[in-house]
């Protein structure tokens, strides 16, 4: 038995009045011409058809829904086409002329899209503003991935609630009023994946029991149309790592862009890696939390570079690799307090103590 989904389609002129239309259509019907009409009796509507192509199976599961808009700016004719889950476009009609579109997929309950409800009823709203909002991460949630402690060290910055991908692709569309006009969009992931990879080791009398990372300079919202980002928009994550018995930390994650700090000396700010680690020794427990400016790391390998706009910014890639190379040491020491330290020094610079909570 078919599943249902709602297909909607909108058309807004300066000159006429608003039409958006629902309609119910079985997903295993593929095509299905929508006899649709614009306001303008002399507009002549083409038949049209859309299709999207996700990389593989996961990221179309993991999305559920995709829209397809098209924009001739200069007659202010504008479509908005949208499934709610990652299926099939029917096929529909449009005022034939040339577009810029964009097509994008997501899961929409991780983010808000600022001028989705704007896009078919003001002429103000462009393709080229459409932007995806991240969530802030629940206090219940963060209560738990910072293992209870209060001590924030960068409050500066709100916490984004981790991502997931979004999927997307602008293209230029030239519907015909001669034969047929399909289009396919091939969608490409908007956001980076970080591989992180450091070293936490212990002397034989500690046990580390708990061990979350947060890493600051993040974006909250990420341009849809061209990835960009800006530095005026960050906050940062927090995350769950992995920790093997030979010390070996590793977390990946997807990020809307990572801004380095501005100098490599600060401990607060963009760009600044810490984390919350609970250990164990001779039945004495305390909370540290190590910190690490990656400046250096993110400035060699470029990976925030200028975008087309000026002020904005996007990934070089969207793949991370980022390894730590100095190994962070727990020992027995760690626990003793002393001269305001205790024992435990940061990665790059032994002549400063690590915050810890007593």
């Amino acid at each position: 038995m078919s599943s249902l989904m709602t297909f909607t389609r909108g058309l807004f002129r300066p000159s006429g009045a608003l039409l958006t239309v629902s309609i119910l259509a079985a997903v295993s019907v593929s095509c299905v011409m929508l006899d649709l009409k614009t306001s303008d009796a002399e507009a002549v509507d083409s038949a049209v058809g859309f299709s999207c192509e996700w990389p593989d199976e996961a990221a179309k599961s993991a999305c559920d829904s995709a829209y397809v808009l098209m924009n001739r700016s200069t007659e202010g004719i504008r479509y908005l086409y949208a499934v709610p889950s990652a299926g099939e476009f029917p096929d529909t009609v449009a005022v034939f002329g040339q577009y810029v579109s964009l097509a994008y997929s997501l899961n929409s309950t991780d983010y808000t899209i600022a001028l989705r409800n704007d896009f078919l009823s003001s002429s103000e709203a462009y393709i080229r503003d459409f932007t995806a909002v991240a969530g802030t991460v629940p206090a219940e949630d963060l209560a738990a991935l910072r293992g209870g402690s209060d001590l924030d060290f960068n409050a500066s910055y709100r916490f984004v609630n981790l991502p997931t991908q979004i999927y997307s692709k602008a293209q230029l569309l030239t519907v015909s009023d001669v034969g047929e006009n399909r289009f396919t969009f091939s969608l490409e992931p908007l956001l980076m994946k970080l591989n992180l990879n450091f070293t936490v080791r212990c002397a034989s009398s500690v046990e580390i029991t708990f061990l979350t990372a947060e890493l600051s300079g993040v974006p909250f919202s990420i341009n849809i149309k061209d990835g960009s980002t800006s530095a005026s928009d960050l906050g940062r994550v927090i995350f769950p790592v992995t920790r093997s018995s030979d010390g070996s930390c590793n977390a990946i994650i997807l990020l809307t862009g990572l801004y380095p700090s501005e100098s490599s000396g600060l401990m607060t700010g963009p760009g600044i890696l810490r984390l919350s680690l609970k250990a164990v020794c001779d039945g004495k427990e305390k909370m540290m939390h190590p910190a690490l400016n990656l400046r250096d790391e993110l400035v060699s390998q470029n990976v925030m570079v200028p975008a087309l706009q000026e002020g904005r910014y996007v990934t070089s890639s969207k793949e991370l690799f980022l390894t730590v190379g100095n190994v962070l040491t727990i020992t027995a020491d760690s626990f003793v307090s002393g001269d305001g330290g205790d024992g435990v020094t940061e990665w790059f610079d032994s002549e400063r103590t690590v915050d810890v909570e007593l």
